[in-house]
C-alpha cells in the first residue's frame, strides 16, 4: 500500500468508536505480536502542556545518548511528526509499510469485535510497531485524549505516569465539571506507579490523589516556590525573548539554575513536572542532573509561542480551548509589554471561542483577522468575527478573510515594525501558515 492510500484510509475513518476502551486496539495489539511490550514507557496525560512536557522527556533521555520513540498529537504539517525516534520522524515509507499492514489487520479486528479500530488507534498501533522496529529504550507517548479509555492507555505498567493540568475541553466526550475531566485523565494511574503532577485546582486534585491512592501509586505534586510545604518545587528567575531561568528543589535535586529556550512562564512549569518526573526514574532511565539539565536547554517544541519573524514580530501559538488562550495571553503579557498587537484567529467549531476570545481581547489593540483552517470542522471565519466583536477586543479593525495565508500577508502589510502580530486558536491553523517563515523540507 502506498503512503498516500495508507493516509487516505486513516483520515477517512471516524473520530470517535461507537464503544470506548480496549476493545478494538487490545485484539489489534496482539495480532500484531504485542509491539507496545518491547520498551519503558513513560506516559503523559492533562489538557495542556502535554506536548511541551514530552518533549522535555525526551530531550532528557536523549541527552544521554539512548534512543527514544516520541509520540505526541496533533500534528503541524503531516500526520508522520506525531511519530518521531530520536527527533526524527517517520519516514513515508516506513509509515506505508507499517500501516498498510495494520490496515489490513484491522479487518480481522473488526470482522471478531464488529467494530473497526479509529483513526487514533491505528496510529497509535504504528507507532509502537515503528518503536518496536527502531528498538528503542524508551518512549515518551502523550495521550490523544482523556486517558482512561485512550488508545496509549493499553500499557499496563509504564516507568511514570506525568498529568499536567485539568481543565475544560473536550466537555462533550470527558464531561462538564472539572471532577469528571480529572477522573478521566487519572484513568492512566497504573498500580503502584509514580504519578508526577502539575498544579492542580482543588476540586481535580482530589479525584487523582484519590485514584493514585486506590491503586497504591506514590504522587508528587509540582508546585510554585511559594508553596513550599510541598516538594518539588520551582521558582522563576527570568523569562524573556531568549527563554527562562528558574530555581528547581525537588526531592534529589537541588538545581540553583534551570534554563529553557521555549517561550513563556508556563514551560517553566511543563519543563519542572517534566524534571520532576525523571528524577523520580532517574536511576532507571540512567539520567543525572547534569545531563536533565543539558537535555532541557535544548528542547523545542514547535507552534507554542513560536516567534518566526521579528519586525514585525509574528508569534505562532495553537492555544485551543480558555485556558490555553489564558497562558497565551500571559506569556503576551510576560514577554511583550506595551506593544500593539493584531491578531489571525482561526478556531475549530467545537471549542468555545467566545471564552477563548475573552481571554486575549484585553490585549489585543491592533487588527483582528477572523479566518479558518482548511478543514471541516473549522469555524466559519465570519462568525468568528462576529463573536470577536461581541468579546469586546480592543481592536481597530475586525476582518473576515477563509484563505488563513492571504490574511496574514495583509496584517503583515499594514503593522509597524515593532508591532506584534499572533496566530493562534488552533494547531491545524497555525500549521497552515507556518510554512511561510519555516522550512519544511526535511518533512
Amino acid at each position: 500500500m502506498q503512503y498516500r492510500d495508507v493516509v487516505s484510509r486513516l483520515f477517512a475513518l471516524g473520530k470517535f468508536a461507537r464503544t470506548p476502551g480496549m476493545i478494538r486496539m487490545v485484539p489489534l495489539l496482539d495480532a500484531m505480536g504485542c509491539p507496545q511490550k518491547s520498551f519503558d514507557v513513560l506516559h503523559v496525560g492533562g489538557t495542556n502542556g502535554k506536548g511541551s512536557t514530552c518533549a522535555f522527556l525526551d530531550a532528557m533521555l536523549r541527552s544521554t545518548g539512548q534512543d527514544t520513540a516520541l509520540f505526541t498529537s496533533p500534528h503541524l504539517h503531516t500526520i508522520r511528526e506525531r511519530i518521531r525516534v530520536n527527533g526524527q520522524v517517520i519516514s513515508r515509507d516506513a509509515f506505508a509499510s507499517i500501516g498498510g499492514r495494520v490496515l489490513r489487520l484491522c479487518a480481522q479486528v473488526e470482522k471478531d469485535t464488529g467494530e473497526h479500530p479509529t483513526f487514533f488507534e491505528i496510529l497509535t498501533a504504528i507507532m509502537y510497531q515503528h518503536a518496536a522496529d527502531r528498538s528503542v529504550r524508551y518512549l515518551v507517548q502523550e495521550v490523544g485524549l482523556g486517558g482512561r479509555y485512550d488508545a496509549t492507555n493499553v500499557v499496563s505498567h509504564p516507568l511514570v505516569t506525568v498529568i499536567t493540568d485539568v481543565d475544560l475541553d473536550h466537555t462533550e466526550v470527558l464531561g462538564t465539571t472539572l471532577e469528571e475531566i480529572a477522573g478521566e485523565k487519572a484513568g492512566i494511574v497504573k498500580e503502584g506507579v509514580r504519578v508526577v503532577v502539575g498544579p492542580l485546582r482543588r476540586e481535580a486534585w482530589d479525584v487523582v490523589a484519590d485514584v493514585a491512592i486506590g491503586k497504591d501509586a506514590p504522587i508528587t505534586s509540582v508546585l510554585p516556590a511559594a508553596r513550599r510545604e510541598h516538594r518539588p518545587r520551582y521558582g522563576i528567575s527570568w523569562v524573556c525573548e531568549a527563554g527562562a531561568g528558574y530555581e528547581y528543589h525537588g526531592v534529589r535535586w537541588q538545581l540553583p539554575d534551570v534554563r529553557i529556550r521555549m517561550l513563556g512562564g508556563h514551560q517553566v512549569r511543563n519543563s519542572a513536572l517534566a524534571l520532576a518526573a525523571i528524577e523520580a526514574v532517574a536511576d532507571d532511565v540512567g539520567v543525572d542532573a547534569n545531563s536533565a539539565l543539558s537535555g532541557l536547554a535544548r528542547a523545542t517544541w514547535p507552534g507554542r509561542v513560536e516567534v518566526v519573524n521579528r519586525e514585525p514580530l509574528v508569534v505562532l501559538d495553537g492555544a485551543h480551548n480558555a485556558s490555553g488562550a489564558k497562558v497565551f495571553a500571559e506569556s503576551l503579557e510576560e514577554l511583550f509589554p506595551g506593544r500593539t498587537i493584531h491578531a489571525v484567529v482561526g478556531i475549530m467549531d467545537d471549542k468555545d471561542a467566545r471564552s477563548m476570545l475573552a481571554e486575549l481581547a484585553p490585549l489585543i489593540d491592533g487588527e483582528v483577522y477572523a479566518t479558518r483552517a482548511p478543514l471541516p470542522r473549522a469555524r466559519c471565519e465570519k462568525q468568528l468575527a462576529l463573536e470577536a466583536a461581541d468579546a469586546l477586543i480592543h481592536a481597530s479593525a475586525i476582518h473576515a478573510d477563509s484563505d488563513p495565508l492571504q490574511a496574514v500577508e495583509t496584517i503583515l502589510g499594514r503593522a509597524a515594525p515593532e508591532d506584534v502580530i499572533i496566530v493562534w486558536g488552533s494547531l491545524y491553523l497555525v500549521g497552515t501558515v507556518r510554512g511561510r517563515w519555516v522550512s519544511l523540507e526535511s518533512l
